[in-house]
Order: C-alpha cells, then structure tokens, then sequence
C-alpha cells in the first residue's frame, strides 16, 4: 500500500508498519492487528459575501487552511467538516419528507436534508398547514404516511377532516 504526501511522494506504509520499533517487526504482526486508515476531517475555504458564498479550496489539515485564508476575501472563512462522518439514522433505501397539508389542497412533500434536520415525528398545525416529517421511500409514499399521521393527530384533536 502507497500512501502520497507532499513531503514524500510514495511511502510504502506495509514496510514502514513492518519495521515500526513499537510494534512487533515483520508481516507476521501485520495479522494480528487490523489498520484502519481514514481522514478525520477536511477544511473548506470560504470565500464570497452571502449568495455569493462558495468553497474556494479543500485542505487536510486546518494549519494549511489558515495559511490560505489569507489569500481569500474579507468575507474569507474556514469550516472544519467531517469525512466519512455516521450517516443519518434512517430505514434503509428511505429518504427524510416534509409531508404538507393545507385546507383545500392537495397534500405535498418534499425531500429534506436528513444531515441538517432531525426527524420531526410531531404533527405541527400554524392555523392554516399541517407538516409532519417521515421516512419514506419516495414522494408519493412520503404523501401516504404523511397524510395518514396528520388523520390520526385530526382525529385525537377533534379536528374534522
């Protein structure tokens, strides 16, 4: 196995393990001890006011992102983002809806960002939609579960449907 840096362009990091002073020396060892290589984070650089905000360099280290931060805009900033970080709790191959339902419409639903929201199991009403947000495995599916909860919450609130 190759590992690339900019300070040595090809280690052999097998042979490197192999002769660690820490480690028992030799491929036997290798066996006894599973290596996991992964990044932990990356940093992205910022640069742009508002709606015009966009990453203008990827780094994997935060010293070489401060380094660059110079070289952005006054609006320059970083943002340290995990790699490979756990994925959203959900059912398999089922995606996070908004399921909304107005007063003489039909209802809707849409995909949302299951990264930035938490799953909202409770029906909300602000006096004129009710939303509610489930797993489902698309928007017609999403529509049918939500509408379903939404009967159910009418129906211990009194609400006639």
């Amino acid at each position: 196995m190759f590992v690339s840096s900019p300070s040595s362009p090809h280690i052999d990091l097998w042979e490197t393990i192999a002769r660690s002073p820490t480690q028992p020396t030799g491929w036997g060892a290798l066996s006894s001890a599973p290596i996991t290589l992964h990044m932990a984070s990356i940093y992205l650089l910022f640069c742009g006011p508002g709606d015009e905000r966009r990453v203008s360099a990827v780094f994997s280290s935060r010293k070489a992102a401060e380094e660059a931060l110079r070289l952005g805009d006054r609006w320059s900033e970083i943002e340290e983002h995990e790699v490979d970080g756990a994925l959203p709790d959900a059912p398999s191959g089922h995606s996070l809806f908004s399921v909304r339902e107005r007063e003489s419409e039909e209802p809707f639903a849409f995909r949302r960002d299951a990264f930035l929201a938490d799953a909202d199991p409770n029906v909300d009403f602000d006096g004129q939609t009710y939303s509610v947000d489930v797993w489902a495995m698309n928007e017609d599916h999403a529509v049918q579960l939500g509408t379903e909860i939404i009967d159910r919450h009418k129906m211990v609130q009194g609400v006639p449907h």
